[in-house]
């Protein structure tokens, strides 16, 4: 029997990399390709998702042609993705309508200023802090200050995703997203394991514009990355990337991870169950789900 590989691809804050592992899990080989990083003097800080796009094809496509001899033996693919960054598109072309706002960007803290007497509720519900850190914030600043946004809402044909369901949807045509990013938005509820209603409604955001949330380990789509492969590979994994590092630490409650990188980000693994108490500075966020498990 030839030789097994899985396509592995992380699109975070600075770069898009490709990469080959072995079915043991040893690393053959990874390409880096960089994406602007578009600021200006308001502290703005965006990506062009359509950028990120194309990186990611050429970043698979340079990995490929290195490894040509290996190519048949792509089993499948998995994506790791910065979160919290805000693309919203619209559906019937697949084009976004503004910038990606990236995940440092705090210009929507008007919005969520108005919105502080519900800071309990949605500690409660979704686990996090309200901040312009998350998601929906941006979101809706973009429904709010964008015009092509406001009249595809209006429509019904505006999207907001995170980055992997961008990818995802660029990819296969498939809108969906994992619980690991739908817990980043602000919007999703650890409990019920979908998006709140309340939620929904506090940041004027329709839940039919955000994608289907799934376990980490869902089958995600097919792609051939626009007639690199021959034939469609399945993408079976997705998760944030600092969620995915925790994965690969360990499994096991208990334990934690640290990752030092555009951000530093500190998690740990409290099993199936959400603590009953959570400190203030703190947030709960789905860890990882696998095996009809979600931690």
């Amino acid at each position: 029997m030839s030789e097994i590989y899985v396509l592995a691809i992380d699109q975070s804050t600075s770069q898009t990399k490709a990469m080959l592992f072995s079915e043991k899990g040893a690393l053959i080989d990874r390409v880096d390709v960089k994406h602007r990083q578009i600021t200006n003097e308001k502290g703005f800080v965006e990506h062009d998702a359509d950028e990120i796009y194309k990186n990611t094809i050429l970043a698979v496509k340079k990995l490929v042609d290195r490894n040509a001899d290996k190519k048949d033996g792509v089993m499948c693919v998995g994506i790791t993705n910065q979160r919290e960054t805000a693309v919203c598109f619209e559906v019937k072309t697949g084009m976004p309508v503004y910038n990606a706002i990236v995940w440092q960007d705090g210009r929507a803290k008007d919005i969520t200023d108005k919105l502080s007497d519900k800071k309990p509720y949605f500690k409660k519900t979704t686990g996090l802090n309200l901040s312009p850190y998350f998601s929906a914030p941006k979101y809706a600043w973009v429904i709010n200050n964008v015009e092509k946004a406001r009249e595809l809402a209006k429509s019904g044909d505006l999207r907001c995703s995170n980055v992997d369901s961008w990818l995802l949807y660029k990819l296969t045509g498939e809108y969906k997203t994992d619980y690991t990013n739908a817990s980043r938005t602000l919007l999703f509820n650890l409990d019920e394991l979908s998006y709140d209603e309340t939620a929904l409604q506090a940041f004027g955001i329709k839940k039919e514009f955000l994608a289907k949330p799934c376990p980490s380990d869902e089958l995600f789509g097919y792609t051939d990355f626009e007639g690199i492969f021959d034939r469609k590979l399945p993408i079976s994994a997705v998760m944030g990337d600092s969620h995915a590092a925790l994965f690969a630490n360990s499994e096991k409650v208990g334990a934690v991870k640290a990752t030092f990188g555009t951000g530093t980000s500190l998690m740990q693994n409290v099993g199936t169950s959400r603590m009953e108490s959570v400190p203030a500075s703190l947030v709960e966020s789905v860890a990882f789900s696998f095996g009809g498990k979600v931690f």
